[in-house]
């Protein structure tokens, strides 16, 4: 599998203009399975995202607490 093959500007377009990261997962392994197929994808479909996306929430909540000045990521 050739990872330079992954259609990167779809990628990006679907992270800028999906608001549900469950939804822009999904479509990503969508757009990579059309554009690099292997059984890999297939893998991602079992991940938790649901569960991903609140702790990941949880976490950048508790780093933006302890910088309560930042102005950007």
């Amino acid at each position: 599998m050739n990872w330079k093959d992954l259609p990167i500007d779809e990628i990006r377009s679907t992270l800028r203009m999906e608001e549900n990261p469950k939804r822009a997962f999904l479509k990503i392994i969508d757009l990579c399975k059309q554009k690099l197929p292997s059984k890999i994808w297939d893998e991602f479909i079992n991940m938790n995202i649901e569960r991903d996306v609140q702790e990941t929430q949880k976490w950048l909540q508790e780093r933006l607490e302890e910088f309560p000045n930042f102005r950007g990521i």
